[in-house]
């Protein structure tokens, strides 16, 4: 969950806001949720011992169980007409351009501790 980049600071504080809610939903669902292995993955040794603690990932498998079985208080999705777009004229603000930085070569730094 840590791949989004983006050079808004309240975007990305959004983001780890949202990331920290679906951890928590995780972490309180835990005790609901049922072991689903893979087929590959009932030999292994997380899926053979009987351990009451779920992992996150674990949780995560059976979590679409869990929603249909608690239910949840969204409406269901309506459709819905194609999106009129950006309008005629809109101007977009482009992003301030940075220069490159590049990293410099190590003979530079030592002819200067030779010099």
């Amino acid at each position: 969950m840590d791949k989004i980049q983006t050079p808004d600071v309240q975007h990305e504080e959004s983001w780890w806001q949202l990331v920290m809610i679906a951890y928590a939903q995780l972490y309180l669902s835990r005790s609901l949720a049922n072991t689903l292995p893979n087929p590959w993955e009932k030999y292994l040794p997380a899926f053979k011992s009987n351990v009451t603690i779920k992992s996150p990932t674990q949780v995560q498998n059976d979590f679409e169980r869990i929603i249909r079985m608690i239910g949840t208080p969204a409406q269901s999705p309506k459709p819905r007409q194609k999106a009129p777009g950006r309008q005629l004229g809109d101007i977009q603000i482009k992003r301030t351009r940075h220069p490159i930085v590049k990293k410099s070569k190590n003979t530079t730094v030592t002819e200067k501790m030779i010099a």
